[in-house]
């Protein structure tokens, strides 16, 4: 190779190292500004299930009072004017298959 093309090739060389150094400053800030972004967005994701979890308890709780035979008695007679049937009021019925 001449002298001539080898001088070229160096500078062409020291051009691109000059021009990587501020291209990966620029690729840095990119990609510390996504990781911000996730990093907000993980939060608020995390919040959202705990929220979510706490809604669920309460709801799992409000379930296990609603269904509560208690209430469910107290309601029958209440509302309904039901009662406890006596044993002799009980009919049993026995089906006899083939």
């Amino acid at each position: 190779m001449s002298a001539k093309m080898s001088g070229f090739l160096k500078t062409v060389l020291i051009v691109m190292l000059i021009l990587c150094i501020p291209l990966s400053f620029v690729l840095a800030g990119i990609q510390i500004h996504s990781y911000a972004n996730l990093n907000r967005e993980v939060k608020a994701l995390n919040e959202k299930q705990y929220k979510l979890i706490d809604e669920n308890r309460r709801l799992v709780s409000e379930i296990s009072v609603l269904t509560g035979s208690e209430r469910i008695e107290k309601i029958a007679q209440e509302e309904y004017g039901m009662r406890a049937a006596e044993s002799s009021e009980i009919l049993r019925v026995n089906i006899v298959g083939d």
